[in-house]
Order: C-alpha cells, then structure tokens, then sequence
C-alpha cells in the first residue's frame, strides 16, 4: 500500500496490520498517526480508520486496544472499532523539565511496561485503561565513562526492554543489560546483569536474548546472543559482527529477519536498512542467510506473510514454505 506517506511502526496478525505513519522521514511531530488496515487480502490492503498520536515513538497492540509512546506519554488507544480509533487513556512519562519518549511498550495481562529514557522504567496497571496507575519504577545504575578526556555519567537511562516468561529485561544507554524478577511487579528486583554496547535491538526468545548493539569507529556493530537459562549469571554465547547497526528483528518458527545497513552518521529513523534472514534451527548459533535489496524502517512476519514498513507506505510480501 503505497498512499500511506512515510511508514515508520509496524505491527501486523492475520486481519489486521498497525503502522505510524508521519509526513516527513526526520521529524516526530504533531501529524504523527496510527493507521489501522484491513489485510485479509493482502494484494488489495484497506485503509479503515486513523487516530493522531503526536509525536508518536512506539506503539504495541494487545486484545482491544493500543498501547502508544509519545512526547511526554504513554496514550492508550480503543480499537473495538478499528474505523474509528479512540484515546481512552493516558499516563505522564516525563520527569520534570524532561520532555520523554517512550523507546518501547510491552504488555502482559494487567501490566504495561515502558522504557522511558529518561524516566526510566515503569510499570504500570493498566486493568482499567481509562485510568492507568504506577505499580513501581527502576533506575538502572548509574555509569560513568571517559570520552576524549571528559567524563559523562550515563544516569537511569532506559533505552529499551523485553518481557521473558518470568523477567524484564532492561538496556540502559551506554551499554548494559539488566535482569529484573517479574515475580514482584510493585518491588522489582534486580538478579543479573551483562556488559553490552546500548541495546538499540532487544528481543527475548525462550532462553535466548539477541541484542544489537553500536560498536565503534573501527569495529563493526556487535549483534550478540546470551544463554538466560540462568539469570543471575547471562552469558554471551555468540557475537556476528555486522557491517552497519541493526534496527528492527522478529522471528518466524526457525527464521529471523532483520533490518539492517542504517549508516553510522545517520539518526535514528533517518536510514533505511536493507531485509536480512537468518536461521535459527540452533537458537545459539543464527547463521546469516542473506540480504534482500528491500530497503525498510521495520518488518514483522504473520500468516506467511512478510511486511516491511517504508518511506512511501506498506509493502507485502509472500513467504515460501519453510521461511
């Protein structure tokens, strides 16, 4: 679907595909929106309905209704009629005088997670989405590095997260990744951590986390996997380097696809990356498959289906038996 304008968020399952779309490629502004399309036929996409978010970072869909990111909030959003999308609800992000994104959303059951910059961590009760609540929030710890003879202090900035069966697992900006017990959501507490690069990709798969990281000036951009089986003590297990940082990944039964190719001088958002695939018979071990001349912002897989968010709108792709 071509008429979209620049498509950044995806999100898509057998009927329904979510994208943020925002009129120009390097900007968050008041315009940005959140687009519901009927893809029960995926040949003839239908636009039904739009909901302005502004400055919408993030979003994820779970039941009913959306869960977006924006300047300063998390907004949740009634999609029971998808022609005709409505904000129901909304929690403050920022610390004062900060203007805060959310990086990302997840949702289990009764609770919304957000990573929140500068906010930090939140966890949130969203059982009534009218009137979302705080349960608890977390700071990573403090890091203080040197750069070119100065010091600067990395201070509880929550860059992203991902939700195992039982952890949360936290990426602060200038790199590491913290294992939080869920067990406890209003006194979360920490068990294990690891030293990475700041985690600008962070997905958990059964005991398995895959996490993209910037490397430096002369190194490629690190994309490692860590064994959780045990949390207290994560371990990396494989490193491939890459030649430019990874932006988006999800899987599809024994595959993985990513983006990838956004150029170390380009803003976040600003680039489009090449489709990657990989395999993932060993979980441990991702072999690289190859690379596809499709140049996207995101991509998500559903019902054999691949979908690649871009700078003119939605392309859909089929997958071959066995992807």
């Amino acid at each position: 679907m071509r008429d979209l304008g620049f498509t950044y968020l995806l999100h898509a399952d057998k009927e329904l595909a979510y994208v943020g779309t925002r009129p120009l490629p390097c900007l968050l502004n008041d315009a940005t929106q959140l687009v519901i399309l009927d893809i029960r036929a995926p040949d003839r996409p239908l636009r039904l309905g739009s909901v302005t978010i502004p400055r919408m970072s993030c979003f994820t869909i779970r039941g009913r209704y959306a869960y977006a990111g924006r300047r300063g909030a998390m907004d949740i959003v009634d999609l029971a009629d998808p022609r005709q999308p409505e904000v129901v609800g909304s929690f403050p992000l920022s610390r004062p005088h900060h203007g805060s994104y959310a990086a990302r959303i997840e949702v289990r059951g009764d609770l919304a997670v957000v990573a929140a910059r500068e906010a930090g961590m939140l966890v949130l009760d969203i059982a009534t989405p009218v009137v979302p609540k705080l349960v608890s929030a977390y700071f990573p710890p403090s890091r203080f590095e040197v750069i070119n003879g100065r010091t600067r202090e990395y201070t509880g900035y929550v860059s992203n997260l991902a939700l195992g069966t039982s952890h949360i697992y936290v990426g602060r900006l200038g790199g590491a990744l913290y294992i939080l017990d869920l067990a406890t959501s209003a006194h979360l507490r920490e068990v294990g951590s690891q030293l990475l690069g700041t985690a600008h990709v962070l997905e958990v798969r059964g005991q398995s986390a895959y996490v993209a990281t910037r490397g430096s000036e002369d190194r490629p951009d690190p994309f490692y996997v860590l064994d959780l089986s045990i949390p207290t003590e994560p371990r990396v297990v494989h490193m491939h380097d890459t030649p430019d940082l990874m932006s988006d990944l999800c899987f599809s039964g024994n595959m993985a696809f990513s983006i990838g190719g956004m150029p170390r001088e380009a803003g976040l958002h600003v680039a489009p990356g090449a489709l990657h695939a990989w395999d993932l018979a060993d979980a441990h071990r991702p072999i690289h498959l190859g690379v596809y001349p499709l140049s996207a912002w995101k991509v998500a897989v559903g019902d054999r289906l691949l979908y690649l968010a871009d700078a003119d709108g939605l392309r859909i792709f089929a997958l071959r038996s066995g992807s």
